[in-house]
């Protein structure tokens, strides 16, 4: 009989994602979801490109962070219907996808709240940034581009990248972790939530980190990933709190952390 491992963490907090747009990450006034944190035992066995990092914090907390390599074969698309919110699971069965992550900040209305845009017709009603939203280093900085169904990640600041193509599939997302091995996160807000976000490695290697257990901040996030992942390129979050997710199903593989229902996804065939 096949080894599944199963990991499942149940979220009951359901509604939109969070806009983080134009805030610093020490802001007080941020309204951040309020995570549930799960009662789900992290599993003592993993699939061989996925590895767990676990962190006890000076005030107890403990965090158990999974870093998911993904292989350079596999392919990328971007998926959004703002009518039919479905977990990543269900996401994952509807699209008949390997892998499956929740993407984008969304409003209450399932709208992307960043520039989206995705080749099944779908995109957000906001404009690709000017010049001066272009160098606001607190609003969305990570530029999640989808070209010949091949990933790439890239800082908006310092990028001369243009607005995409018609058939791109590109999304901006908040905040930018680190960059060239260094956090971009200023200070520690000690905002505590479930997280998600990707990852370049210098050689080009894209990881997926995602939180198993535990709460955690941005800035904790970022440190966390670049004192275990060498030479990072980038790292950019996504949509955090309730929304955080993935499904994994391939071959003996079935790993699951079960997301809030959500509008817009990215998926791996």
């Amino acid at each position: 009989m096949n080894k599944t491992l199963f990991i499942a963490i149940i979220l009951l907090a359901l509604g939109a994602g969070c806009d983080f747009t134009a805030i610093k990450t020490d802001n007080p006034s941020i309204n951040y979801p309020k995570p549930v944190v799960s009662d789900a035992k992290p599993a003592a066995k993993l699939p061989q490109n996925v590895q767990r990092i676990s962190k006890t914090f000076s005030d107890g907390r403990i965090v158990s962070l999974l870093l998911i390599k993904t292989n350079p074969d596999w392919t990328w698309q971007l998926k959004n219907d703002p009518t039919a919110p479905k977990t990543v699971q269900a996401w994952r069965n509807s699209l008949d996808a390997k892998l499956v992550i929740n993407g984008s900040y969304f409003n209450e209305q399932m709208q992307p709240t960043g520039f989206y845009q995705s080749n099944d017709t779908t995109s957000s009603l906001i404009t690709w940034p000017n010049e001066l939203k272009r160098q606001d280093k607190f609003s969305y900085t990570g530029i999640i581009n989808f070209k010949n169904s091949k990933i790439n990640l890239s800082y908006l600041p310092t990028s001369s990248a243009g607005p995409p193509l018609p058939g791109d599939e590109t999304f901006l997302s908040y905040p930018t972790l680190a960059l060239g091995g260094h956090n971009l996160i200023e200070t520690d807000s000690q905002k505590y939530s479930t997280r998600n976000a990707l990852v370049e490695s210098a050689d080009g290697t894209i990881y997926i980190a995602i939180t198993e257990s535990g709460l955690i901040s941005l800035y904790e996030l970022a440190d966390l990933l670049i004192q275990n992942l060498n030479s990072i390129r980038i790292a950019v979050n996504l949509d955090g709190g309730s929304s955080t997710g993935i499904s994994y199903h391939d071959g003996d593989t079935a790993l699951d952390i079960i997301s809030a229902p959500v509008p817009n996804v990215i998926y791996i065939k």
